[in-house]
């Protein structure tokens, strides 16, 4: 059997523009104590398999050992796999993902639910 990794709040925060993120991930991390960020940036979705690009902040020291990661392939199944081995890594019961604009983040959404 897998190792169980308990379920917490995911916040997603998407805007038109880097700024309008980074001000509302900040909010988040500010209110929420303990929370992680988990910013995506997605790069040549449309010409094939597109370069994901994921980086990690917050309080806990432990993120500073976690160097930013890149990886090709579907953006949902990628950040699927990487939520539940964050919970496990820091713990936190609540990981903000900051989308960026170039997706369509409702279907998106749909297509990490299912993966």
């Amino acid at each position: 059997m897998g190792t169980h990794v308990p379920k917490g709040l995911l916040s997603v925060v998407t805007g038109n523009t880097p700024a309008l993120r980074g001000k509302a991930v900040d909010r988040l991390l500010r209110l929420s104590q303990g929370a992680v960020a988990l910013a995506v940036s997605v790069h040549g979705r449309h010409e094939g398999r597109p370069s994901v690009q994921r980086f990690l902040s917050g309080d806990d020291p432990r993120l500073e050992s976690i160097a930013p990661k890149a990886a090709t392939g579907s953006p949902a199944v990628i950040l699927r796999q990487d939520l539940p081995s964050l919970r496990r890594a820091v713990g936190s019961g609540h990981v903000i993902l900051a989308l960026p604009e170039n997706l369509d983040i409702p279907p998106f959404l749909v297509e990490l639910w299912r993966t």
